[in-house]
């Protein structure tokens, strides 16, 4: 579950690590994010287009996570 604080990835016409700044529940349908860029600039997006990385000791490569 993505909460206030967690950096994920945002990726929405670009793949760009983000920071989420307000979880909104207000909307019935599904939850909503308002996201902070790295150039400070502020969004809404929703679940969908966010995601993290795990990072495995084990492989050589790093795994998405949606």
């Amino acid at each position: 579950m993505l909460q206030t604080g967690d950096k994920v990835l945002y990726f929405k016409n670009t793949c760009e690590m983000v920071s989420i700044i307000k979880v909104h529940n207000d909307d019935p349908e599904e939850p909503y994010f308002t996201i902070q860029l790295a150039d400070g600039t502020e969004k809404q997006t929703v679940k969908k287009y966010l995601g993290s990385y795990a990072f495995s000791p084990f492989k050589k490569e790093n795994i998405f996570i949606r």
